[in-house]
């Protein structure tokens, strides 16, 4: 709390002072916090943990998901001389940005097919049914219980996806065809 508490407080009081919507006031997750919290929501220590609990999940799913694509660069190593070629050619164009990521095609083809294969988990998406809910073919889920997607199994499928060796069809699956 000792680093947050005099943004927190400097914030609230502006809040105060000159309502939500101040001029020059901040786009960040204090804000959007802030504009949900009510009561003891307001407080440093609350709004301090909820900020903690975002950075450990945005760190930890990044983390991850690196962790996992140099895994698969480690055990498919005849990836490396494509993509490294691809990355050399366009920061040399132009430069290191935001813009040029975009163009790194083989780049994001080669992330997207290791996050689909070494995603997050059997399940992702999991959410607490706030009220009964009856789907079209006459399924019904009861108020409270959890339900998820099947990540695993859709990513997985041979009829979905053609194989289930990293790299396979990567072409045909994320870009179209790589000339």
């Amino acid at each position: 709390m000792h680093h947050l508490r005099p943004i927190i407080e400097d914030r609230l009081e502006k809040d105060a002072q000159y309502g939500k919507k101040w001029s020059g006031r901040p786009n960040d997750a204090l804000s959007w916090l802030l504009n949900l919290a009510e009561g003891k929501q307001r407080a440093v220590r609350d709004l301090t943990l909820r900020i903690l609990s975002l950075n450990f999940a945005a760190i930890h799913t990044t983390s991850m998901a690196f962790t996992q694509i140099l895994f698969d660069l480690a055990a498919n190593p005849s990836f490396v001389p494509d993509l490294r070629r691809e990355v050399e050619a366009v920061i040399l164009e132009e430069g290191f940005s935001k813009i040029s990521l975009h163009k790194m095609v083989k780049l994001d083809s080669f992330i997207k097919e290791s996050q689909r294969f070494g995603g997050n988990g059997a399940v992702t998406m999991t959410r607490k049914v706030l009220k009964d809910f009856t789907f079209s073919d006459g399924t019904m889920v009861p108020k409270g219980n959890a339900i998820a997607v099947a990540s695993y199994s859709m990513h997985h499928d041979k009829v979905c996806h053609f194989s289930e060796k990293l790299g396979e069809n990567v072409e045909t699956r994320w870009l179209g065809k790589i000339h």
